[in-house]
């Protein structure tokens, strides 16, 4: 179930008038995933492969992945991804609020979302 987000959820700084001339929001999502393989770059490969697959849709760009665990005896070993994606909302809050749709509940939020402006003419 996606989570909303209110005003709370940031820092003042988010808020400022600066902003306002901001039409979209990077966003930094990071999330833990298990791989399956018999080696590294087996269970990395697998892992990166459900880290893809947890994104609906939407344009993210998911990091190298870095290890968080050893390989077990079943083989299988956690990485963690960073995703980052740029949004285009009207609001933090807004650009929250989508993100949580185009990505499963495995994502959580890294920081606060980075107001710029897409020039909507390129």
């Amino acid at each position: 179930m996606p989570r909303f987000y209110d005003d709370d959820d940031f820092e003042e700084e988010l808020l400022d008038d600066d902003d306002e001339d901001a039409n979209a929001y990077e966003i930094t999502m990071a999330g833990v995933f298990t791989g399956y393989g018999e080696d590294d770059k087996a269970a990395l490969a697998s892992a990166r492969a459900l880290a893809e697959d947890s994104i609906f849709e939407g344009a993210w760009e998911i990091d190298e992945g870095k290890p968080i665990s050893e390989m077990n005896e079943a083989h299988r070993m956690q990485f963690e991804f960073a995703a980052t994606g740029v949004i285009q909302a009207m609001s933090a809050e807004e650009a929250l609020d989508l993100a949580a749709e185009e990505l499963s509940d495995e994502w959580e939020l890294v920081g606060d979302p980075t107001p710029v402006y897409l020039d909507e003419y390129e």
